[in-house]
């Protein structure tokens, strides 16, 4: 077998090869963004409802006025009675 020959029957399968992996690497870069996209949309609705809950949670707070009034102590310092 010359070396001519050797090229011609091992280029088409290293081509085959090449193209191959390519699509497999391909396949994968596919796969891990949407898995990337799917875990992010998951973790937007969370903080969504996160943040309507500290929203709701500071309307309450609106709401409802203090009681408390600061007093001072002997230190100086205030703290709530």
């Amino acid at each position: 077998m010359t070396a001519n020959q050797v090229n011609e029957t091992t280029e088409p399968k290293l081509s085959e090869l090449l193209t191959s992996l390519s699509n497999v690497g391909i396949a994968w870069a596919r796969y891990g963004l949407t898995v990337g996209r799917v875990a992010l949309e998951t973790h937007a609705k969370a903080l969504d409802a996160t943040a309507k809950a500290v929203g709701n949670l500071a309307n309450a707070l609106n709401e409802d006025e203090p009681t408390a009034k600061p007093v001072v102590n002997t230190e100086g310092s205030e703290r709530a009675a």
